[in-house]
């Protein structure tokens, strides 16, 4: 399925929520009640209508597939077992938080569109490593030698069979609808999600090094508005370095031709609105 597409990218991505945590805050606060994966939502006012009222732009037939899948509530031990074989037991226990799986699929991958990058409903364990900046308290920019951290998820990254990784994601896609639509996004389908996230990542900018940074209080901004208002998902691509930074997007245009297309001519992305 889309999973080894998914976490991979993720991996590069989402993953590196540890380096984000020590970009933004040096001491990082919790209320003592972090929410729950069912929670992930609650920045997003739910949609009313039903999802038979929107039509998918990019539909996903797993019409001979679905009844075969267990419920959403039972599903962890068919994911997790599905991520194991596309990834490796290894990267699986180091990398995959292994309960409500769908579920933080859904939430990493459309945190990846927003400001917030829900850290507590996230699919992926920290990539670990302290992030490495430059400069002092007045000027400073990301380290060049920061991306080394993420060196083995762009491994993984690498070898992942995009092919394989759809045709998964096609019979096993009737699960993260239906987590998508368990947490109050009704009127719309995954997929689009995921075609609209990937279309805003691959229009991150790419900026040449090195990225400055400010911080005028506790936490590190990108001295740029125009990069500290991007998405967190942008921000992370930011951060992992130009070259990784490429080559996540090579992956992620092989992947959004497939999910849009069934096949892997590149399709165009649209004007993003």
């Amino acid at each position: 399925m889309n999973y080894k597409v998914i976490v991979a990218a993720t991996l590069a991505l989402a993953a590196s929520g540890a380096a984000y945590w020590q970009f933004k805050m040096l001491h990082p606060a919790h209320d003592g009640n972090p929410p729950s994966v069912t929670d992930a939502s609650a920045d997003v006012a739910p949609a009313a209508a039903s999802a038979a009222a929107a039509p998918e732009t990019y539909p996903i037939d797993s019409s001979t597939t679905a009844e075969l899948l267990p419920q959403l509530e039972h599903s962890d031990p068919v994911l997790g077992t599905v991520i194991q074989s596309l990834i490796g037991t290894a990267a699986f226990t180091r990398w995959v938080r292994q309960d409500q799986i769908a579920q933080r699929i859904v939430v990493t991958v459309d945190a990846l569109g927003r400001s917030a990058p829900a850290f507590e409903q996230r699919l992926l364990r920290f990539v670990g490593g302290t992030f490495r900046v430059d400069g002092d308290e007045l000027r400073a920019t990301i380290a060049p030698d920061n991306a080394a951290r993420y060196q083995p998820l762009m491994m993984l990254l690498a070898t992942t069979d995009v092919h394989t990784a759809y045709r998964e994601y096609t019979r096993l896609y009737p699960l993260l609808q239906s987590a998508w639509q368990a947490l109050g996004y009704s009127d719309g389908h995954f997929n689009d999600r995921l075609v609209a996230v990937i279309d805003l990542l691959l229009a991150t900018p790419d900026v040449a090094p090195p990225i400055e940074l400010q911080r005028p209080g506790v936490m590190y901004v990108y001295a740029d508005p125009k990069l500290e208002a991007l998405s967190s998902g942008q921000k992370i691509l930011l951060r992992v370095g130009r070259e990784h930074a490429a080559q996540i997007r090579n992956r992620l245009r092989e992947l959004r031709a497939l999910v849009t297309t069934g096949h892997g001519a590149p399709a165009a992305s649209p004007a993003l609105r």
